[in-house]
């Protein structure tokens, strides 16, 4: 389903990329302090709003996660309303590898934050974390970040602030530990929870505009559909994202990538699920969707749009199989079927490797959050 039913394998969308005018943006501490972009902050801009300003007192959320249900609140003490928060990256090991990956992700805080009604938010690395903003600042101020355009015409995506937020950054511990009392010694008792408040202990007024602007592409995801038999109104999706980084430092002359790996293999792989279930002698019971993503390296976009605007009634989809870089350079032995444990999709993996004597293994690097690094984490926060 395209522009019209029936008529296109194309789901059109649009891909906005925000950038930041810092010669025309500012953010000043107590209303005497300018910080400088760059070393003390940097904008990371608003893809709703060309100008946005902020005045607000700064606040510090510790991770910025509320999870009450697991023993964890950083927000039971404080009020964040129409205040500038300032927030950890990361996310303590007392979650399990999901649960982390979840709440470490920069798209779960900005959730969170906007719903409570702040402002603005600002991450911040941990004290340990030695290198400071300005390799982050560096990709940023040159390449910006992309989010999607939903048909309300508001922007989508990891990085998008939603509707209280105006603006998100990025802030140094050094610019504001001055503001906390024994800043270390109060963030190694938050880190180690062993006294879990951790507040700023003067009052901190931030004020400031960012400037930014915008630059839009046409893309698409891909859709075809395989009918299903007596159960055709239901949906399984497979999905693949189909691109990779584009352009980037000419390697004996070429200068495309390719994404042979990531994630051509994984577009692949899907095509060839697609291939095996048209030679099927009958009909699946249930109908299969399978979509080439378009996206994925700018922030999941493609999924995150048609996880929001699927091509097939909202609750049909029953569940999504997405395949990202499937290592197939040697035999295999186990399989880490990340974010099955969620869903009963597990009973079918633990079926299928007894069937082809694979072992079934835990997410080996919880720490690389791949839980949420790929498109089945849209259709996650869909319910699917």
């Amino acid at each position: 389903k395209g522009n019209q039913e029936g008529t296109s394998f194309y789901q059109e969308l649009s891909i906005r990329t925000t950038l930041v005018n810092e010669n025309e943006s500012y953010l000043i501490m107590n209303n005497s302090d300018t910080l400088t972009a760059g070393q003390d902050y940097f904008f990371l801009g608003n893809a709703d709003q060309e100008i946005a300003e902020l005045k607000g007192e700064l606040v510090f959320a510790g991770y910025g996660i509320e999870a009450p249900e697991s023993g964890f609140d950083d927000f039971k003490d404080i009020e964040v309303k129409n205040k500038v928060v300032l927030v950890i990256l990361g996310t303590p090991d007392i979650f399990p590898a999901s649960e982390r990956a979840y709440f470490g992700n920069l798209a779960t805080k900005i959730q969170t934050l906007d719903k409570k009604g702040a402002s603005a938010i600002f991450f911040m690395l941990s004290p340990e974390v030695k290198v400071g903003i300005e390799r982050i600042h560096s990709r940023f101020s040159k390449n910006g970040f992309s989010t999607v355009i939903m048909p309300s015409g508001k922007a989508s995506g990891m990085m998008a602030l939603g509707d209280n937020l105006k603006i998100g950054g990025f802030m140094n511990w050094a610019s504001v530990e001055d503001l906390f009392d024994n800043a270390d010694e109060a963030w190694a008792n938050y880190r180690d929870q062993k006294n879990r408040p951790m507040h700023i202990s003067k009052t901190t007024e931030l004020s400031g505009k960012v400037s930014s602007s915008f630059k839009e592409i046409k893309s698409a995801n891909v859709i075809g559909v395989l009918e299903g038999g007596s159960l055709k109104n239901e949906y399984l999706i497979h999905t693949a994202h189909l691109d990779h980084i584009g352009i980037g430092n000419p390697v004996e002359g070429d200068s495309i990538y390719n994404g042979a790996h990531d994630n051509a293999s994984g577009v692949s792989a899907m095509l060839e699920i697609a291939r095996l279930y048209s030679l099927l002698p009958e009909k699946p019971k249930r109908s299969v969707l399978f979509a080439a993503v378009t996206g994925e390296e700018m922030g999941l976009l493609g999924s995150a749009y048609l996880a929001a605007n699927p091509t097939v009634e909202q609750g049909s989809i029953i569940a999504n199989v997405n395949t990202d870089m499937p290592t197939l350079i040697a035999p295999i032995m186990s399989v880490e079927p990340l974010g099955a444990e969620q869903s009963s999709i597990m009973g079918v993996v633990e079926r299928s490797t007894r069937q082809l004597g694979l072992t079934i293994d835990a997410d080996h690097a919880p720490e690389q959050v791949r839980f949420v690094r790929s498109d089945n984490y849209n259709f996650i926060l869909a319910g699917i």
